[in-house]
């Protein structure tokens, strides 16, 4: 562990989290708030939605590996990233506000074009922005701890951005009366505060560490073999892409399945994740100290167990269950939650470190890329399955369906925020067990290396 005066500047480390806030609330913006608005306000078939959101992944699969290579290879005076990081901060807030206001006296194709035009600039500035954005983050620092302490502050403000966004969207669309004219307002105030974190992070990470790009080139072939190679990073790609298409899963249903199936709405959405996500950011010193001390992989597999019964537990969820049980749910998932994306990005960085020790490459954004892609694949993926199977199962869209849904519909709604992200979490338990990278064996690479 590097000594108490090498550490990165508390005041660095802040700077370059807040970004997490802005990249995080987009994720919520599309993944809690884009279908049901689509479906209940704009008048958007659940499959056209869905159909809208694969088009969006194929995209971003040529899309993410390239920006993180062509951020890997920029020179500038303001280094690698964050040329794409200020590019990034300016379309983000306009992308937002395109999302959520398709012009009114749209219909049928001319709609859906629109909608699609305003999904993919949505993928393509938050790929300018986030994988320069992950990628500075893991190059600021090549100590094992104090990179855990980078991310603990990346995880404060993801969590600060549940309470921003994910509560205080749905708050703010209720106060203004739950219709389209409401989703509109939101969409601008997110918009604000995802253009003013994003340019924070540019402003403030001038100090940051800057490092160049490697000064030999491997052939492709080579290339792809050490990317191949890297098992710990694609072990953690998987375990990450799988627990996020539960996770996504389960934030596209269930403003439905509060709505239909518990009786509350956007109020009772609020107030879940502004509990849950307040619990995260208190958790999050916490699980930053347990890291420093217990194995990640160790830490990781418990954390998952916790979120399995913290998911099943809303097969169990009624409209009559006392709000102190509905509360205790969100502090109970808010507490495992942040501590499962603190070390899931832990991980992550330490297999990037594992790549420069053995190939000798600097291809944070590479790594990056990739990591990003299954992340905004499973946040698109979710809705996307949602969509076709809300739609099979009879959900009825548009005014027509603001009364009662059948039982089919309701169902499917119950399932989808709890037996598949549980699977999902019993999926990623079974990854871990394939992990093998730990501080005994990059200390290890460090000495060999040097």
């Amino acid at each position: 562990m590097q000594a108490n005066d090498n550490r990165l500047p508390a005041a660095l480390k802040a700077g370059w989290g807040i970004g997490a806030l802005g990249t995080t609330s987009m994720l919520y913006l599309v993944n809690l708030f884009a279908m049901f608005f689509l479906v209940r306000h704009a008048g958007v078939p659940a499959a056209i939605a869905g159909t809208i959101f694969a088009v969006t992944r194929f995209y971003d699969a040529a899309v993410d590996p390239l920006i993180g290579t062509l951020s890997d290879r920029t020179r500038s005076r303001w280094g690698r990233r964050r040329p794409w990081l200020l590019g990034g901060a300016l379309l983000c807030p306009l992308a937002v506000v395109a999302v959520f206001n398709p012009p009114l006296g749209l219909e049928g194709n001319s709609l859906y074009l629109f909608v699609l035009c305003a999904f993919l600039l949505y993928c393509t500035a938050y790929s300018v922005f986030s994988i320069p954005y992950m990628a500075l983050g893991t190059e600021m620092t090549d100590d094992y701890g104090e990179r855990a302490s980078v991310m603990a502050w990346r995880t404060f403000f993801v969590y600060s951005s549940g309470v921003v966004i994910a509560a205080g969207a749905p708050a703010l669309v209720a106060l203004l009366g739950s219709d389209r004219a409401a989703y509109s307002t939101m969409s601008f105030a997110a918009a604000a505060v995802v253009g003013c974190t994003m340019l924070c992070v540019v402003f403030a990470t001038g100090r940051a560490r800057v490092t160049e790009r490697s000064a030999e080139t491997l052939d492709a072939r080579a290339w792809f073999r050490t990317v191949a190679s890297n098992t710990p990073y694609l072990t953690i790609l998987l375990t990450k892409m799988t627990l996020q298409l539960g996770t996504a899963f389960t934030g596209a249903a269930m403003l439905f399945f509060m709505s239909y199936v518990l009786g509350k709405g956007e109020g009772a959405l609020a107030r879940y994740n502004l509990v849950s996500n307040l619990v995260g950011i208190a958790a999050v010193p916490f699980w930053s100290l347990v890291l420093r001390r217990v194995e990640r992989r160790t830490v990781f597999i418990g954390l998952l167990l916790g979120n399995l019964v913290g998911y099943l537990s809303w097969m169990l969820a009624t409209p009559q269950e006392p709000d102190t049980l509905f509360l205790a749910r969100a502090v109970f998932q808010g507490s495992v939650g942040s501590g499962s994306v603190l070390v899931a990005l832990a991980m992550l960085t330490d297999t990037i470190e594992l790549d420069r020790l053995t190939t000798g490459q600097r291809r944070e954004g590479l790594f990056v890329g990739g990591f990003e892609l299954m992340q905004t694949t499973s946040f698109v993926v979710g809705p996307l399955v949602v969509g076709f199977a809300f739609s099979a199962a009879g959900l009825v869209p548009g005014d027509a369906g603001k009364g009662a849904q059948p039982e089919s519909a309701l169902q499917m709604m119950r399932f989808a925020v709890s037996v598949v992200p549980a699977v999902s979490c019993a999926a990623g338990i079974l990854l871990l067990a394939l992990y093998r990278l730990d501080a005994r064996r990059l200390a290890e690479l460090r000495a060999a290396a040097s």
